[in-house]
């Protein structure tokens, strides 16, 4: 009998789960700074983070940061290059975690990206 599947980033056997967890903490930590997103929305912008990062195949994310409007902000790099990348906050938030680990979990699979990188927050 096979493994149950793991459908959310948020779920502690996902591949990703570390991952998410980092930027999950990252976001935490802008919020307090800049208190315009609830415990909720933080949760799907880091799964959201976390799909921009893994496609693009960015090594690591730096730093995190809120503008007045919820707007994301992160510091994401490779071993070659760093830069910021930009999230709206509608989009940053309006999908549930689990929808976007199921379209990451997909995206993963087509493109053949390894999930095994390592992501380090330092805020």
């Amino acid at each position: 009998m096979s493994p149950p599947m793991i459908h959310s980033v948020s779920d502690t056997g996902h591949p990703l789960h570390r991952q998410w967890q980092v930027l999950l903490q990252l976001l935490q930590q802008a919020q307090v700074a800049s208190p315009s997103m609830c415990a909720e929305d933080c949760r799907r912008a880091a799964a959201q983070l976390l799909m921009e990062v893994v496609l693009r195949q960015f090594d690591a994310v730096d730093q995190v940061r809120l503008d007045a409007g919820g707007n994301l902000h992160a510091r994401c790099r490779t071993q070659q290059r760093q830069r910021w990348i930009w999230l709206d906050a509608r989009q940053a938030t309006a999908y549930r975690v689990e929808e976007v680990s199921a379209a990451l979990d997909e995206a993963c699979r087509a493109w053949n990206i390894a999930v095994h990188r390592r992501y380090r927050g330092e805020a």
